[in-house]
């Protein structure tokens, strides 16, 4: 080095100075950016992992991560044992439909922030799917402490809940299981939690079901009876037989019920109430009322022929046979088939079905009496027993249901409750139809008190069809008539 090439290290120094500056600073922000990156990948990676877990409406955690944390505290042996509730909103497809899918939101939202509200130490909140949340819990292992907690559950998620005006109570069913040892997986937990729940349900909503094992033989015996329902109707098992209608103030009858019966080849009969609430309940019903509207139709047509003008048929309708909304063309068709007169067919309805018009049930009625078809209500007085609503349809018969008929005489109340029965019935311009009669002082009794007709044993059990043609002498002898 001397002063001659000082020029050269100058420059030389000043080239690698600034390129190291620039390699430095390139560096820098390289850095910068993969660390932008970097948070942008995480979280990405969080929020797809929080998708993944997590209800993407309420925020709680999925079923997914349920399962994940069941796996995690209590699948191993000497695990603390926990217990499932699966909670179900009651009819909330109605809030949906009236109140609109935004209000329902709020309102899942509502009910996830209660259940929340409610968590301690040892418990978790999620969502199942829909209208179905879920609490896992070691704080309530024993069935008393699982009832307790369940009522605590219920009584909060049904407190008022809504925004603005616009407020409404919604209630809910629960069941629960209770995860007794390490064999138990998070599926069988959940199945057994979602029979129970679906047991409470059926049992009127708003209440609590605990698990047991009577529970899931129901439930396979159910499933194994839906199997053998639609193999019934591919065999034709299935018969009508008929129940004579004895007007009380002449003793003729008038007309018969059509009552399903279930004759399995090789088996023992099956009683309507076992195999009919499964029909309803896998839709199977709307083929199987289908042939019998038809059938009763088409017997009632034979009895007329035979001379018997004036005689009529009634026929059960189920509420799942108006909620699929092709009642009307399916009686109609079986009246043109058969050739009956409307005005022979009655159709009977249970007193639930007056109570709600979700399926414009009101409408269809309205339509069919139009026709001349006319209307019962079946089992009165076993139900809701509101003669308010029968004034808002067209209803023209009243049947009291057997047990008031049954107990008629054991007290002085009884008696003036079927009195009062009556009366408010003809007030309202209904005719009266008194089932269970099964002796000739009741028969008596209820003609006094204005009933206009009675079915029983005092006359006759449901018959096959050729019996009862036999039974009323119609085809032998030119009357109707049976005297008491």
């Amino acid at each position: 080095f001397d002063w001659s090439n000082v020029g050269d290290a100058v420059m030389l120094y000043s080239v690698t100075a600034v390129t190291v500056f620039m390699l430095a600073n390139d560096m820098r922000h390289l850095l910068s950016r993969y660390n932008s990156e970097y948070r942008k990948a995480k979280a990405s990676e969080d929020e797809i992992f929080r998708l993944a877990n997590h209800d993407t409406l309420t925020g709680l955690p999925n079923l997914f991560m349920a399962e994940k944390k069941y796996r995690d505290e209590h699948s191993m042996p000497g695990s603390p044992k926990c217990t499932l509730f699966m909670i179900g909103l009651d009819n909330f497809k109605t809030v949906n439909d009236s109140l609109g899918h935004v209000f329902g939101d709020s309102v899942l939202k509502t009910i996830a922030e209660r259940l929340s509200g409610m968590l301690t130490e040892g418990c978790f909140v999620f969502r199942i799917a829909g209208d179905v949340f879920g609490v896992m819990t070691t704080n309530a292992v024993t069935p008393d402490d699982v009832a307790n907690a369940a009522e605590a559950m219920r009584k909060k998620i049904s407190e008022p809940l809504g925004s603005g005006h616009q407020f409404i109570l919604l209630t809910c069913s629960i069941g629960a299981a209770i995860r007794e040892d390490a064999s138990f997986t998070f599926e069988r937990l959940r199945r057994e939690a979602d029979i129970a729940m679906n047991k409470a349900k059926n049992s009127g909503r708003n209440v609590f079901k605990l698990y047991d094992e009577t529970m899931s033989s129901h439930t396979i015996a159910s499933v194994s009876m839906a199997a053998k329902l639609k193999a019934a109707i591919d065999k034709h098992e299935f018969s009508l037989f008929f129940q004579p209608k004895i007007e009380l103030e002449t003793g003729r009858i008038k007309g018969a019920e059509a009552l399903l019966r279930w004759f399995p080849e090789g088996e023992k009969p099956v009683r309507p109430d076992i195999f009919i609430p499964v029909a309803e309940s896998t839709g199977m019903i709307v083929e199987i009322g289908e042939w019998v509207i038809r059938e009763a139709c088409m017997q009632c047509k034979r009895i007329q022929d035979l001379g018997a003008k004036d005689f009529s048929i009634a026929v059960n309708i189920s509420a799942v046979q108006f909620k699929r909304g092709n009642l009307e063309q399916i009686v109609l068709d079986a009246l043109y088939v058969s050739g009956l007169d409307s005005h022979c067919l009655e159709l009977e309805l249970t007193e639930s079905l007056l109570l709600e018009d979700e399926y414009d049930i009101k409408g269809q009625i309205s339509r069919l009496a139009a026709k001349g078809i006319s209307f019962s209500v079946d089992d009165f007085g076993k139900g809701y027993s509101n003669l308010g609503n029968l004034s808002k349809f067209d209803v023209a018969t009243l049947k009291i249901d057997q047990s008031f008929v049954f107990a008629m005489f054991d007290t002085p109340q009884n008696a003036a409750l079927v009195e009062a029965i009556v009366r408010m019935a003809k007030a309202l311009g209904l005719k009266i139809v008194a089932e269970g009669v099964e002796t000739q002082r009741a028969a008596n009794v209820l003609g006094l008190l204005g009933v206009d007709s009675g079915q029983g044993y005092y006359w006759s059990k449901p018959l096959p069809i050729d019996d009862f043609i036999d039974f009323t002498g119609i085809g032998k002898v030119n009357t109707t008539a049976l005297r008491a």
